[in-house]
Protein backbone atom coordinates (compact mmCIF):
# COMPACT_ATOMS: atom_id res chain seq x y z
CA UNK A 1 0.00 0.00 0.00
CA UNK A 2 1.41 3.39 -0.95
CA UNK A 3 1.79 6.04 1.73
CA UNK A 4 0.06 9.36 1.16
CA UNK A 5 -1.33 12.08 3.38
CA UNK A 6 -5.01 12.36 4.28
CA UNK A 7 -5.27 15.51 2.19
CA UNK A 8 -3.67 13.84 -0.85
CA UNK A 9 -5.96 10.84 -0.49
CA UNK A 10 -9.06 13.02 -0.41
CA UNK A 11 -7.92 14.88 -3.52
CA UNK A 12 -7.39 11.59 -5.37
CA UNK A 13 -10.75 10.22 -4.19
CA UNK A 14 -12.39 13.34 -5.60
CA UNK A 15 -10.67 12.91 -8.94
CA UNK A 16 -12.00 9.35 -9.10
CA UNK A 17 -15.46 10.63 -8.03
CA UNK A 18 -15.51 8.39 -4.97
CA UNK A 19 -16.19 11.44 -2.78
CA UNK A 20 -17.99 14.58 -3.91
CA UNK A 21 -18.03 17.08 -1.06
CA UNK A 22 -15.85 17.90 1.93
CA UNK A 23 -17.54 19.58 4.87
CA UNK A 24 -15.41 21.20 7.53
CA UNK A 25 -15.32 23.75 10.29
CA UNK A 26 -12.59 26.04 11.61
CA UNK A 27 -11.39 24.56 14.86
CA UNK A 28 -11.54 20.87 14.03
CA UNK A 29 -8.09 20.24 12.53
CA UNK A 30 -8.92 20.66 8.86
CA UNK A 31 -6.14 23.10 8.06
CA UNK A 32 -3.82 20.68 6.17
CA UNK A 33 -6.84 19.68 4.10
CA UNK A 34 -7.50 23.29 3.12
CA UNK A 35 -4.01 23.57 1.70
CA UNK A 36 -4.58 20.58 -0.56
CA UNK A 37 -8.10 21.17 -1.81
CA UNK A 38 -8.45 24.91 -2.37
CA UNK A 39 -6.35 24.57 -5.53
CA UNK A 40 -8.28 21.58 -6.86
CA UNK A 41 -11.26 22.84 -8.94
CA UNK A 42 -13.11 19.52 -8.84
CA UNK A 43 -13.53 19.73 -5.07
CA UNK A 44 -16.15 21.57 -3.11
CA UNK A 45 -14.94 22.36 0.40
CA UNK A 46 -17.83 23.60 2.49
CA UNK A 47 -17.35 25.23 5.85
CA UNK A 48 -20.42 24.58 7.97
CA UNK A 49 -19.84 27.50 10.28
CA UNK A 50 -21.70 30.65 9.14
CA UNK A 51 -22.64 28.84 5.94
CA UNK A 52 -25.30 30.09 3.52
CA UNK A 53 -28.54 28.17 3.36
CA UNK A 54 -27.72 26.70 -0.05
CA UNK A 55 -24.52 25.16 1.31
CA UNK A 56 -26.24 23.61 4.32
CA UNK A 57 -28.84 22.14 1.98
CA UNK A 58 -26.13 20.15 0.23
CA UNK A 59 -25.23 18.40 3.46
CA UNK A 60 -28.88 17.82 4.28
CA UNK A 61 -29.63 16.30 0.87
CA UNK A 62 -26.75 13.81 0.96
CA UNK A 63 -27.98 10.22 1.36
CA UNK A 64 -24.59 9.05 2.69
CA UNK A 65 -22.28 11.07 4.95
CA UNK A 66 -18.72 9.95 5.60
CA UNK A 67 -17.42 11.66 8.76
CA UNK A 68 -13.61 11.58 8.74
CA UNK A 69 -11.62 12.38 11.85
CA UNK A 70 -14.35 14.42 13.49
CA UNK A 71 -16.23 14.16 16.77
CA UNK A 72 -19.36 15.60 15.12
CA UNK A 73 -19.41 18.37 17.68
CA UNK A 74 -21.95 21.12 18.26
CA UNK A 75 -20.20 23.57 15.93
CA UNK A 76 -19.45 21.03 13.21
CA UNK A 77 -23.07 19.91 13.01
CA UNK A 78 -24.87 23.26 13.24
CA UNK A 79 -25.92 22.72 16.85
CA UNK A 80 -26.51 19.00 16.20
CA UNK A 81 -29.07 19.75 13.47
CA UNK A 82 -27.08 19.08 10.31
CA UNK A 83 -27.56 15.31 9.99
CA UNK A 84 -30.81 13.34 10.08
CA UNK A 85 -31.76 9.72 10.89
CA UNK A 86 -32.63 9.22 7.21
CA UNK A 87 -28.99 9.58 6.19
CA UNK A 88 -26.48 6.74 6.24
CA UNK A 89 -23.59 7.77 8.47
CA UNK A 90 -20.12 6.26 8.13
CA UNK A 91 -17.98 7.53 11.00
CA UNK A 92 -14.22 7.04 10.69
CA UNK A 93 -11.87 8.12 13.46
CA UNK A 94 -8.70 7.01 15.20
CA UNK A 95 -10.42 7.56 18.58
CA UNK A 96 -13.30 5.16 19.13
CA UNK A 97 -14.57 7.05 22.19
CA UNK A 98 -16.53 9.42 19.96
CA UNK A 99 -18.57 6.76 18.17
CA UNK A 100 -22.25 7.04 19.04
CA UNK A 101 -21.87 9.92 21.49
CA UNK A 102 -23.78 12.34 19.27
CA UNK A 103 -24.96 10.38 16.24
CA UNK A 104 -25.28 6.61 16.05
CA UNK A 105 -23.30 5.59 12.95
CA UNK A 106 -24.54 2.97 10.54
CA UNK A 107 -20.91 1.98 10.18
CA UNK A 108 -18.15 2.91 12.63
CA UNK A 109 -14.58 2.43 11.47
CA UNK A 110 -11.91 2.63 14.15
CA UNK A 111 -8.87 3.44 12.07
CA UNK A 112 -6.43 6.05 10.90
CA UNK A 113 -8.07 8.21 8.23
CA UNK A 114 -4.94 8.12 6.07
CA UNK A 115 -5.03 4.35 5.86
CA UNK A 116 -8.77 4.25 5.20
CA UNK A 117 -8.60 6.77 2.39
CA UNK A 118 -5.61 5.02 0.86
CA UNK A 119 -7.63 1.81 0.68
CA UNK A 120 -10.66 3.64 -0.71
CA UNK A 121 -8.56 4.51 -3.74
CA UNK A 122 -8.57 0.82 -4.66
CA UNK A 123 -12.39 0.64 -4.82
CA UNK A 124 -14.12 0.73 -8.18
CA UNK A 125 -17.03 3.17 -7.88
CA UNK A 126 -19.59 3.93 -10.56
CA UNK A 127 -20.95 7.35 -9.65
CA UNK A 128 -24.63 8.02 -10.30
CA UNK A 129 -24.86 11.47 -8.80
CA UNK A 130 -23.32 13.68 -11.50
CA UNK A 131 -26.50 15.67 -12.18
CA UNK A 132 -27.14 16.39 -8.49
CA UNK A 133 -23.48 17.22 -7.93
CA UNK A 134 -23.42 19.66 -10.85
CA UNK A 135 -26.49 21.45 -9.50
CA UNK A 136 -25.03 21.68 -6.01
CA UNK A 137 -21.73 22.87 -7.47
CA UNK A 138 -23.58 25.71 -9.17
CA UNK A 139 -25.27 26.70 -5.92
CA UNK A 140 -21.94 26.53 -4.10
CA UNK A 141 -20.25 28.81 -6.64
CA UNK A 142 -23.07 31.31 -6.29
CA UNK A 143 -22.47 31.58 -2.56
CA UNK A 144 -18.69 31.93 -2.97
CA UNK A 145 -18.81 34.67 -5.63
CA UNK A 146 -18.05 38.21 -4.53
CA UNK A 147 -20.51 40.85 -5.73
CA UNK A 148 -19.08 43.08 -8.45
CA UNK A 149 -20.98 46.14 -7.28
CA UNK A 150 -22.26 47.43 -3.95
CA UNK A 151 -19.66 45.56 -1.96
CA UNK A 152 -19.35 46.14 1.75
CA UNK A 153 -15.86 46.89 3.01
CA UNK A 154 -15.19 43.31 4.14
CA UNK A 155 -15.93 42.05 0.63
CA UNK A 156 -13.80 44.82 -0.89
CA UNK A 157 -10.84 43.81 1.28
CA UNK A 158 -11.12 40.17 0.17
CA UNK A 159 -11.25 41.22 -3.48
CA UNK A 160 -8.16 43.40 -3.08
CA UNK A 161 -6.23 40.69 -1.23
CA UNK A 162 -7.10 38.16 -3.93
CA UNK A 163 -5.94 40.56 -6.61
CA UNK A 164 -2.66 41.73 -5.09
CA UNK A 165 -1.25 39.06 -2.77
CA UNK A 166 1.30 36.59 -4.17
CA UNK A 167 -0.10 33.10 -4.72
CA UNK A 168 2.15 31.68 -2.01
CA UNK A 169 1.30 34.34 0.60
CA UNK A 170 0.56 32.93 4.05
CA UNK A 171 -2.65 34.13 5.69
CA UNK A 172 -3.39 33.78 9.39
CA UNK A 173 -6.55 34.79 11.14
CA UNK A 174 -7.85 35.47 14.59
CA UNK A 175 -11.14 34.11 15.88
CA UNK A 176 -14.21 36.18 15.08
CA UNK A 177 -17.02 36.80 12.62
CA UNK A 178 -14.78 38.87 10.34
CA UNK A 179 -13.07 35.60 9.34
CA UNK A 180 -16.30 34.48 7.71
CA UNK A 181 -15.55 36.72 4.73
CA UNK A 182 -12.08 35.18 4.40
CA UNK A 183 -13.42 31.63 4.49
CA UNK A 184 -16.27 32.41 2.09
CA UNK A 185 -14.57 34.53 -0.54
CA UNK A 186 -10.78 34.34 -0.54
CA UNK A 187 -9.45 32.01 -3.29
CA UNK A 188 -6.57 30.13 -1.67
CA UNK A 189 -3.96 29.01 -4.18
CA UNK A 190 -0.72 27.29 -3.27
CA UNK A 191 -0.37 24.77 -0.45
CA UNK A 192 0.61 25.70 3.09
CA UNK A 193 -0.94 29.15 2.84
CA UNK A 194 -3.47 29.24 5.69
CA UNK A 195 -3.05 29.13 9.48
CA UNK A 196 -6.06 29.47 11.79
CA UNK A 197 -6.83 29.04 15.49
CA UNK A 198 -7.99 25.44 15.81
CA UNK A 199 -9.13 26.17 19.37
CA UNK A 200 -11.08 29.26 18.34
CA UNK A 201 -8.93 31.43 20.61
CA UNK A 202 -8.88 35.20 20.21
CA UNK A 203 -5.52 36.94 19.93
CA UNK A 204 -4.00 34.22 17.73
CA UNK A 205 -3.75 35.89 14.33
CA UNK A 206 -0.89 38.37 14.61
CA UNK A 207 1.48 36.22 16.75
CA UNK A 208 0.84 33.34 14.33
CA UNK A 209 1.88 35.62 11.48
CA UNK A 210 5.15 36.38 13.28
CA UNK A 211 5.88 32.66 13.58
CA UNK A 212 4.96 32.04 9.94
CA UNK A 213 7.23 34.86 8.75
CA UNK A 214 10.13 33.46 10.76
CA UNK A 215 9.51 30.04 9.21
CA UNK A 216 9.07 31.44 5.68
CA UNK A 217 11.03 34.71 5.54
CA UNK A 218 10.79 34.96 1.74
CA UNK A 219 6.98 34.79 1.66
CA UNK A 220 4.42 37.51 2.30
CA UNK A 221 2.57 36.90 5.58
CA UNK A 222 -0.72 38.63 6.39
CA UNK A 223 -2.83 38.35 9.54
CA UNK A 224 -6.52 39.23 9.82
CA UNK A 225 -7.99 40.21 13.18
CA UNK A 226 -10.90 42.01 14.73
CA UNK A 227 -10.25 44.90 17.10
CA UNK A 228 -11.17 42.83 20.15
CA UNK A 229 -8.85 39.94 19.36
CA UNK A 230 -6.03 42.16 18.15
CA UNK A 231 -5.93 44.01 21.47
CA UNK A 232 -5.37 40.75 23.33
CA UNK A 233 -1.87 40.31 21.87
CA UNK A 234 -1.11 43.69 20.28
CA UNK A 235 2.10 43.98 22.33
CA UNK A 236 3.70 41.39 20.04
CA UNK A 237 3.75 44.03 17.32
CA UNK A 238 6.64 45.59 19.22
CA UNK A 239 8.39 42.21 19.13
CA UNK A 240 7.98 42.11 15.35
CA UNK A 241 9.37 45.64 15.03
CA UNK A 242 12.32 44.94 17.34
CA UNK A 243 13.35 41.86 15.38
CA UNK A 244 12.58 43.34 11.93
CA UNK A 245 9.80 40.90 11.07
CA UNK A 246 7.78 42.63 8.30
CA UNK A 247 4.33 41.13 8.68
CA UNK A 248 1.10 42.81 7.53
CA UNK A 249 -1.71 42.96 10.10
CA UNK A 250 -5.21 43.82 8.91
CA UNK A 251 -7.49 44.89 11.76
CA UNK A 252 -11.24 45.15 11.16
CA UNK A 253 -12.25 47.80 13.66
CA UNK A 254 -15.99 47.85 14.38
CA UNK A 255 -15.61 48.94 18.03
CA UNK A 256 -17.07 45.77 19.48
CA UNK A 257 -16.66 42.10 20.26
CA UNK A 258 -18.58 41.22 17.10
CA UNK A 259 -19.28 37.51 17.55
CA UNK A 260 -20.55 37.94 21.10
CA UNK A 261 -22.60 40.93 20.00
CA UNK A 262 -24.20 38.81 17.28
CA UNK A 263 -25.37 36.29 19.87
CA UNK A 264 -26.70 39.11 22.04
CA UNK A 265 -28.71 40.41 19.11
CA UNK A 266 -29.98 36.94 18.29
CA UNK A 267 -31.25 36.33 21.82
CA UNK A 268 -31.86 39.82 23.22
CA UNK A 269 -31.99 42.34 20.35
CA UNK A 270 -31.08 45.86 21.36
CA UNK A 271 -29.95 44.84 24.86
CA UNK A 272 -26.22 45.43 24.56
CA UNK A 273 -23.95 44.83 27.53
CA UNK A 274 -20.20 44.29 27.75
CA UNK A 275 -19.52 44.04 24.01
CA UNK A 276 -18.83 47.67 23.05
CA UNK A 277 -15.19 48.72 22.72
CA UNK A 278 -13.59 52.16 22.81
CA UNK A 279 -12.29 54.26 19.95
CA UNK A 280 -8.76 52.95 19.49
CA UNK A 281 -6.59 54.05 16.56
CA UNK A 282 -4.66 50.93 15.66
CA UNK A 283 -2.78 52.78 12.92
CA UNK A 284 -1.38 55.22 15.48
CA UNK A 285 -0.79 52.41 17.97
CA UNK A 286 1.33 50.61 15.36
CA UNK A 287 3.52 53.67 14.99
CA UNK A 288 3.89 53.91 18.76
CA UNK A 289 5.18 50.32 18.72
CA UNK A 290 7.75 51.20 16.02
CA UNK A 291 5.73 49.80 13.14
CA UNK A 292 3.85 51.43 10.30
CA UNK A 293 0.13 52.17 10.34
CA UNK A 294 -2.64 53.04 7.89
CA UNK A 295 -6.31 53.75 8.54
CA UNK A 296 -8.70 53.08 5.65
CA UNK A 297 -12.41 53.17 4.99
CA UNK A 298 -12.70 52.56 1.22
CA UNK A 299 -11.53 49.86 -1.18
CA UNK A 300 -9.17 52.27 -2.94
CA UNK A 301 -7.59 53.36 0.34
CA UNK A 302 -7.14 49.75 1.39
CA UNK A 303 -5.49 48.78 -1.89
CA UNK A 304 -3.10 51.73 -1.71
CA UNK A 305 -2.16 50.82 1.86
CA UNK A 306 -1.74 47.14 0.95
CA UNK A 307 0.63 47.92 -1.92
CA UNK A 308 2.76 50.09 0.37
CA UNK A 309 2.73 47.40 3.07
CA UNK A 310 3.92 44.79 0.59
CA UNK A 311 7.05 46.87 0.00
CA UNK A 312 7.64 47.76 3.66
CA UNK A 313 10.59 46.45 5.64
CA UNK A 314 8.84 46.75 9.00
CA UNK A 315 5.58 45.40 10.47
CA UNK A 316 2.54 47.23 9.11
CA UNK A 317 -0.99 47.56 10.46
CA UNK A 318 -3.88 48.36 8.11
CA UNK A 319 -6.83 49.45 10.23
CA UNK A 320 -10.10 48.93 8.36
CA UNK A 321 -12.91 51.06 9.75
CA UNK A 322 -15.73 48.55 9.38
CA UNK A 323 -19.46 49.18 9.59
CA UNK A 324 -20.69 47.80 12.95
CA UNK A 325 -23.99 46.84 11.33
CA UNK A 326 -22.26 44.19 9.18
CA UNK A 327 -22.14 41.66 12.00
CA UNK A 328 -21.56 38.55 9.84
CA UNK A 329 -21.39 37.37 6.26
CA UNK A 330 -25.03 36.34 6.37
CA UNK A 331 -26.71 39.14 8.32
CA UNK A 332 -26.63 42.68 9.63
CA UNK A 333 -27.65 43.77 13.11
CA UNK A 334 -30.74 45.36 11.61
CA UNK A 335 -31.60 42.05 9.93
CA UNK A 336 -31.32 40.20 13.23
CA UNK A 337 -33.50 42.70 15.06
CA UNK A 338 -36.14 42.68 12.34
CA UNK A 339 -36.20 38.88 12.30
CA UNK A 340 -36.63 38.77 16.05
CA UNK A 341 -39.57 41.21 15.92
CA UNK A 342 -41.31 39.13 13.27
Amino acid sequence: MRHITVAQAIVECFKQEQIRYVFGVPGESYLPLLDAIYDEPSIEFISVRQSPKAVIETAEQADVVMALGTRLSEVTTQDYRLLSPNQTLIHIDIDSDGFGKVYAPDLAVWADCQEVLSRLLDLAVRPSWQEWAAERRKRYEQTARLPVEHRNLYEAVMASLARHLPKNAVITNDAGNFAGWLHAFFPFGDGHTYIGPTSGAMGYGMPAAIGAKLAFPDRTVVSLSGDGGFMMTVQELETAARYDIPIISIVFNNHMYGTIRMHQELQFPGRVIGTDLGRVSFARLAECLNGRGFQVQTEQQFTEALLLALEAKKPTVIEVLADPDHISVAATIQDLRAKRKS
